[in-house]
């Protein structure tokens, strides 16, 4: 059993004079007094003062011009001097207010509690009043200039002007007469109208309020007894229809005694927003006591029970609500005509109903479907649509208007809730339908009815359509007909919508957002209107490992504090805001405090469990905006992203940010997204309850978790606070964390927690029936709200105490408890013994891993909700229950998996069916089987790496041992110690990339096949290859030495001697002797031939020897030429060179031109010479060549002095014609 503790704060009063000094005043005789306002400010909680008033006569008349407390919480008292209390005032009352007290001396004390209630019913405002010596006789304002007659002090007013006594006389009270029909026209927010009746003996009495006016005004009857009434003074009050506000009519019926009556009907300031209230007031007498008049006698179309005050209608003619009085007031249609549309309209609250026969099945009408289609052409109404056999549907009286609030047998609750009863389908099929007559209602759902998700605003005008089918399902349809033009599956009745058209008639468009793309803007998005957006994701985006930021801004032409949207996402399908399992993720705290940027994050983790796939996001400009949308949406795509901070401080400085999910890590008891609350605490049936817990400062939460571990069950949650300054908000929620904003929790109090944050709230959930006749209801616990919905389901569920950011103090002391006990209906009547899947353990309150995730979030991912991830058994013969996972999964909660690879059939394999999944630092690894490697044990070397290398796994190839290069290690490098240990060995492929051999690739100034040749090195002031003066050439003999071959002008071994002028003439004068010498020679032998006999002989031998000579050097040169033309031969045989040449034509032309191409490997070292152009390039350079001058931009790194002229060719060009013109 728990306590309730009501303490009054306030101070003692005391007698006349002795108020608290502090606080005390003594205004002067016709002055103002008074606390707070009536136009606003109003007062501070625990506000106290006090004024003693003092006239020189024998009685004071005080007038209060207005008084506006919170009723029978904050008073105004007005106290004799004597101490006794003559009046207590508290809440609103008419004004003025009049007070006489025959005394000299008085004192109006003022007290209010320490806590704003916010309730419907008054308003912390204030009072204020004025006083004068009334000890002549004098009335207040002499009784309204004579609309009554003063009488030793206070009025009695003329029968149509206020009530007697407490008045001025200047309220018009309009004498209601039986049967007369008063009209009451635009009567504003606020304004009262005001009637009476004089009741002579006992009379059973109804008083009827029809209204016919607009949407937006919302008007309050009530009855007071020789008082008029006041939202805090009456004594009858048609709260319940008012309250659940589900048709035009408000009445009061009963018994009542002799007096006169005052009748008040106001358009109620809270709900209101419409000036104009239209209504019709009646009064109707029965003619004896118990005869109970009907309402709207009957409309004229039924016959009047007077023992029940119920109508019998005439037939074609139906009421409204179900266990209320009937009223005749709604025909039923024969005309929807089938195979056609009807468009017609119904008044909010109203019904129109429509009458389908069905005939008898027969071979020659067999009609096996029905087909009833609706749609709005109101976008601010809510209708709701329902067929029911034999009888009209109807709504249960008193019941918010869910959609299992109303009488019927098929509807479509999809339509309904999700898409605010826009588009409805009700589908009759066989197994549904037989023959008779079926009545098809179509509802307007009220305005006002206490659940803001169900309220409409407008009169509906809609298209309805019935058909019947013998074959086949039909798809929804639209004006442009099934599935709004696109394809319909006509076996299954499912439209197949793209990609940017949603809902099952595919006539919601969604537009594309690109990642890191540019912004998008809106402007003018109306209330209650949404727009929808795309963000497709690929295999390829998700192995990113990429979070998804999806920000909203309000745009400075709409003001944040007016209208804030509301930004939901979901997979795969539209989001909705009324139900939590209709979206994924959402930043309804933004909207919750008006921020101007709203974000969603889609963190990797959260992307990868939804796969690839398409995600939607919805902006809606909600109900609460006072004007249009003006916004702009855009998505980042990055890496890693900042963690949600409070303060300033990232995780509030109580856990840890892990950047790659923008998610904090909290640390032990801390919880929410940003770690700001204290939680989560564990309750249960050993600790069911606590009376401490960590203070709750205004804007700020606590939480605690209990286990619901079997069916049929009934779970209490009770919650009471001793502070009075608090306004704690009770909610709960399954699976994740609750928050303070609409469609973020599960269960709440409704009746005393949001509707007045009361000091005590109770939450209770359990089977319908159990708390509703009926079937399923919401109803009060006074205090507290019983969920009689459905049992719970088995799961965790998450209490959250929010206090909100106006309360006067923090919530510290405070109680909790919690209950999990059986429903009446449960098979199980005892503590949980027979345990639902996924918990175990005495009373079943131990839940299995990935039941009730480590880390719990309000917007972040918390686990999958399933045992064991869904991968794996639980055992439940354990303590704690532990997994058992599935191959390929570990983990505590099966949650990581090893990688997977296709097999043979094509069906993925975890490890390749190569290896077993580890858990290793936290992660899935595969532990792979020899020969193989890789993350998912997929990969091994291309075959044995032999006996020259070793197989690397990480990097998927062989490594070769020291001197061996090549995928299999099969090539040996050339020159001792690997080149020489003067460059690289590697692969030298062919053009079409097949591998050939290993060559080495030398460092500079080194060169030969072993990179063991140089060339000579001089020059000042730094020695140069060849002096830079000329370049290094290998020899013939299969590159056997090397030389310098010199630049014009250079000679010398290593091109260090320039050839000067004189040089050049001494030799052209020695050339010139020699030639006259040669001819003198000659003339001498023509004259002197008889007398060189022996000379001849000598020079004879002498040019044999020259011959001799010659031919050795012309057989040299030839095999040279030979040598030179064999190599390249090999090099185009080999593929390592190609000409290309664009046109397919001779390369020898008369100026030549000839595109060469080399591979990588071989075209270092080489020089050419004898051509005036030369195209050097990659081979996708040459493939796309169509003629050889153009010069291509990527340039193989040959080795040429920069300083060269000219580039030098060692290809002739005739060894080009006659070797590479193919």
């Amino acid at each position: 059993m728990w306590r309730v503790v009501v303490l009054f704060l306030g101070w003692t009063r005391a007698a006349v004079g002795e108020c608290p000094s502090e606080v005390v005043e003594y205004p002067p005789s016709g002055g103002s007094f008074g606390i707070g306002s009536e136009h606003g400010g109003g007062y501070e909680d625990g506000a106290v003062a006090c004024w003693v008033l003092e006239v020189e006569g024998s009685a004071i008349t005080v007038s209060f011009d207005f008084v506006h407390t919170e009723f029978q919480r904050d008073f105004v008292r007005v106290v004799r001097d004597d101490g006794e209390v003559e009046i207590e005032l508290s809440g609103e009352l008419t004004t003025p207010y009049v007070v006489r007290v025959e005394t000299r001396k008085i004192s109006v004390e003022f007290s209010a509690d320490e806590t704003y209630h916010s309730e419907p019913l008054t308003m912390q405002l204030g009072f204020r009043a004025s006083y004068f010596d009334s000890s002549d006789g004098r009335c207040v304002n002499e009784c309204n200039q004579k609309h009554g007659v003063c009488t030793n002090g206070l009025c009695d007013c003329e029968e149509e002007w206020g009530p007697d006594g407490t008045t001025d006389c200047s309220i018009a009270t309009t004498k209601l007469t039986n049967d007369f029909t008063f009209q009451i026209q635009n009567l504003t927010i606020g304004a009262w109208a005001y009637f009476r009746f004089d009741v002579p003996h006992t009379e059973t009495v109804l008083v009827e309020l029809v209204d016919y006016g607009g949407v937006d005004a919302d008007p309050r009857l009530m009855i007071a007894r020789d008082t008029v009434p006041t939202l805090s003074h009456y004594r009858y009050n048609d709260w319940f229809n008012w309250y659940y506000d589900c048709s035009d009519i408000h009445y009061l019926r009963g018994d009542i005694g002799p007096g006169t009556y005052f009748v008040g009907v106001t358009n109620d300031r809270f709900r209101a927003k419409d000036d104009g209230l239209f209504a019709n007031l009646t009064l109707r007498v029965g003619t004896t006591p118990g005869e109970y008049r009907c309402l709207l006698d009957c409309n004229g179309h039924g016959t009047c029970d007077t023992s029940t005050g119920d109508c019998a209608c005439d037939e074609g003619w139906e009421g409204s609500e179900v266990n209320a009085p009937d009223t005749c007031q709604f025909e039923i249609n024969q005309d929807l005509v089938l195979e056609g549309p009807l468009e017609s309209s119904v008044r909010i609250g109203n019904w129109d109903y429509y009458a389908i026969s069905v005939p008898s099945s027969s071979k020659s009408t067999l009609r096996t479907t029905l087909f009833v289609e609706f749609a709005s052409l109101s976008p601010h109404s809510y209708p709701v649509v329902f067929a029911r056999y034999g009888e009209v549907p109807r709504l249960w009286q008193g019941y918010l208007p869910t959609y299992d609030a109303f009488d019927a047998d098929v509807g479509d609750r999809a339509g309904f809730e999700l898409v605010q009863g826009q588009r409805q389908v009700l589908l009759l099929n066989s197994s549904v339908l037989r023959a008779g007559v079926w009545y098809v209602g179509v509802y307007n759902i009220w305005g006002h009815n206490g659940a803001e998700q169900y309220n409409s605003h407008d009169t509906c005008t809609y298209r309805i359509e019935a058909n019947f089918f013998s074959a086949g399902t039909p798809c929804p349809s639209t004006a442009n007909g099934f599935c709004d033009g696109f394809a319909c599956d006509f076996n299954s009745g499912e439209c197949a919508c793209p990609s940017t058209r949603l809902w099952r008639d595919c006539s919601f468009v969604a537009e594309t957002l690109i990642k890191n793309g540019a912004t998008i803007s809106r402007r003018a998005l109306a209330v209650e209107d949404t727009e929808y957006f795309l963000v497709s994701l690929s295999r390829a985006d998700l192995d990113a490992k990429k979070n998804v930021v999806v920000t909203v801004k309000v745009s400075s032409s709409s003001s944040s504090q007016t209208t804030t949207p509301v930004v939901l996402a979901r997979f795969g399908d539209l989001p909705f805001p009324n139900d939590l399992s209709k979206y994924d993720d959402h930043d309804l705290l933004s909207t919750f405090y008006h921020d101007p940027t709203h974000q969603i994050l889609l963190d990797a983790e959260e992307l990868e469990s939804a796969g690839p796939g398409d995600w939607y996001v919805a902006v809606n400009n909600p109900e609460s905006s006072q004007s249009s949308l003006d916004f702009s949406i855009s998505v980042l795509w990055a890496a890693e992203v900042p963690c949600p901070a409070k303060n300033n401080l990232t995780c509030s400085d109580a856990g840890a940010c892990v950047a790659s999910l923008g998610r904090c890590d909290c640390d032990d008891g801390f919880a929410m997204d940003d770690c700001s609350a204290d939680g989560v605490f564990r309750l249960s049936r050993d600790n069911p309850s606590t009376n401490s817990g960590p203070p709750i400062a205004p804007d700020d939460w606590a939480f605690w978790s209990i286990v619901v571990g079997c069916e049929d069950r009934k779970v209490k949650v009770t919650f009471h606070t001793w502070n009075d300054g608090a306004l704690p908000f009770l909610v709960m929620r399954r699976g994740k964390l609750p928050l303070m904003a609409t469609g973020t929790y599960d269960y709440w109090d409704y009746y005393t927690g949001e509707n007045g944050n009361e000091p005590t709230q109770i939450i209770q959930v359990t089977a319908c029936y159990e708390a509703c006749p009926s079937g399923c209801c919401v109803s009060p616990l006074y205090p507290g709200t019983s969920f009689s919905t459905g049992a719970p389901q088995p799961g965790v569920y998450y209490v959250g105490v929010y206090n909100l950011p106006i309360a006067g103090e923090s919530i510290v002391d405070y109680s909790m408890e919690i209950s999990v006990s059986f429903t009446s209906s449960a098979v199980e009547k005892k503590i949980c013994t027979n345990c639902a899947e996924g918990f175990a353990g005495r009373a079943c309150e131990e839940p299995c891993p990935g039941v009730a995730p480590v880390d719990v979030y309000s917007n972040s991912p918390s686990g999958t909700d399933s045992v064991c991830s869904g991968n794996g058994a639980c055992s439940q013969t354990t303590s704690p229950p532990l997994c058992s996972c599935d191959d390929g999964f570990v983990g505590a909660e099966c949650e990581l998996s090893c990688p997977t690879k296709s097999n043979d059939d094509h069906h993925d394999e975890f490890c390749s069916g190569r290896g077993v999944c580890d858990l290793s630092d936290g992660e899935a690894t595969c532990v792979c089987e020899p020969p193989y490697g890789g993350p998912a044990c997929a990969d091994a070397c291309p075959e044995s790496c032999g006996p020259n290398g070793r197989c690397s796994f990480a990097d998927h190839a062989c490594v070769c041992d020291d001197g061996y290069v090549g995928d299999v290690c099969e090539f040996e490098c050339p020159g001792g110690g690997v080149c020489s240990s003067r460059g690289r060995c590697v692969v030298v492929h062919s053009y079409h990339g097949d591998p050939l051999r290993a060559a080495c690739e030398c460092d500079d100034a080194y060169h030969g096949t072993d990179c063991d040749l140089q060339c000579p090195f001089a020059g000042a002031p730094e020695a140069l290859e060849c002096a830079g003066n000329g370049v290094c050439t290998l020899s013939s003999e299969d590159d056997a030495s090397a030389f310098c071959e010199c630049f014009a002008g250079f000679r010398g071994t290593a091109c260090d001697e320039p050839l000067n002028a004189t040089t050049v003439d001494e030799e052209e004068e020695e050339a010139t002797t020699s030639k006259k010498k040669k001819k003198t020679s000659t003339s001498t032998t023509k004259h002197q031939a008889g007398g060189f006999g022996r000379a001849a002989s000598a020079g004879l031998a002498a040019t044999a020897v020259a011959l001799l000579v010659l031919a050795v050097a012309a057989v040299l040169l030839a095999e040279r030429r030979k040598r030179e033309i064999s190599r390249y031969e090999r090099l185009v045989r080999e593929g390592l060179a190609v000409v290309v040449d664009a046109k397919a034509q001779a390369l020898v032309t008369a100026a030549p031109t000839v595109a060469i191409v080399f591979a990588a490997e071989l075209a270092r070292g080489f020089v050419f010479r004898g051509f005036d152009d030369v195209w050097l390039g990659t081979r996708a350079d040459a493939a796309v060549a169509t003629n050889a001058n153009t010069i291509p931009l990527n340039i193989f790194p040959f080795f040429f002095d920069t300083r060269a002229r000219n580039l030098n060719l060692t290809l002739r060009q005739d060894m080009v014609e006659e070797y590479f013109t193919e």
